[in-house]
């Protein structure tokens, strides 16, 4: 009798002490959702490569694509016009799967390329160039910074707009 109560005093000891590092390893039943930090319209945000700053926003309908054309969104351009400085040790670029649009919603949308029926004619390129700007694939010298833009086709009514950059970094465009 006296071995089951050392050994029924011991097993509680050791079925304690696993449940109690299974509480530890599953949190304590209590799961915490991960949060990305949302930055703002003018605040600086710094990846490994680059630091970006959304300097603005604009909405369109349409752009005058030259050549006697106009591209004319599918729902609603944005422009977003940013400062990007190549923190790097090398001359760099930045490509268009670098940015993301998502809305209110969690939809994403790519930068706009090319037009539907222009296929000489890449929207964001264009803007860029008419409004004096260069293209946001452009190379940058390591310790300089450029003002650009890129240009997303959205939902006319789509709100909460938040852009996300190379390496994750999410800014509010609204």
């Amino acid at each position: 009798m006296g071995k089951i109560i050392k050994f029924g005093c011991g097993g509680l000891v050791v079925l304690v002490v696993v449940f109690g590092c299974l509480a530890v390893i599953a949190g304590g039943g209590t799961a915490q959702k991960e949060t990305k930090e949302v930055a703002k319209l003018n605040e600086p945000v710094r990846t490994k490569n680059w630091v970006f700053t959304v300097l603005s926003t604009e909405r369109a309908d349409s752009y005058d694509a030259g050549l006697l054309s106009v591209a004319k969104a599918q729902g609603q351009y944005v422009e977003v016009r940013m400062k990007l400085e190549n923190v790097s040790n090398q001359t760099s670029q930045l490509n268009s799967w670098d940015f993301n649009l998502f809305d209110s919603q969690g939809r994403k949308f790519a930068v706009v390329s090319s037009h539907p029926t222009i296929s000489i004619f890449n929207v964001s390129y264009g803007v860029a160039a008419k409004k004096g700007l260069p293209h946001y694939d452009a190379q940058v010298q390591l310790s300089l910074s450029v003002e650009t833009l890129i240009v997303f086709d959205i939902p006319p009514d789509d709100s909460g707009l938040v852009l996300e950059v190379q390496g994750g970094k999410r800014i509010a465009l609204e």
